[in-house]
């Protein structure tokens, strides 16, 4: 007789999503601004995410899948500062979690770039393109 593992779909948390590595309950992005720069021969966005963080929480968690974190900083109103961060271990289905010392500070700001085989990208030749002169750009934001 084969045995059966029971998964449940809704987690003993209610604001834990068991798709996510985010530590909603704690820390919350309530609005994102993003200034990246597409680089089509590399197949690559680089540039800065600026979040705005709601909760107590002194740490962010964020889901990462086929990113370079180059730094993180945080802004206390009076500036901004370098932020301890780490990318954890990457998992087949949640990719990793990018977690983020962020304190008591409402603005994290990530600089960052995507590998060629990042997931949420989806890059098209000119030759796929309807006037199959530029490339073109697909996200899953």
């Amino acid at each position: 007789m084969a045995s059966c593992t029971s998964i449940p779909l809704v987690a003993e948390d209610a604001s834990r999503n068991l798709h996510s590595w985010a530590n909603r309950s704690k820390a919350r992005v309530t609005h994102v601004e993003l200034d990246l720069t597409p680089d089509f021969g590399r197949r690559s966005l680089s540039g800065t995410c600026t979040l705005t963080v709601a909760g107590e929480g002194p740490e962010l968690v964020l889901d990462a899948r086929g990113l370079s974190i180059g730094r993180v900083e945080v802004d206390n109103g009076d500036g901004s500062g370098p932020a301890e961060f780490s990318l954890g271990d990457s998992n087949p289905i949640l990719g990793s979690p990018l977690r983020i010392r962020r304190g008591t500070v409402d603005t994290v700001r990530i600089h960052y770039s995507t590998s060629p085989s990042a997931s949420g990208l989806q890059w098209l030749e000119p030759r796929h393109t309807a006037g199959r002169e530029q490339p073109f750009l697909y996200t899953q934001w």
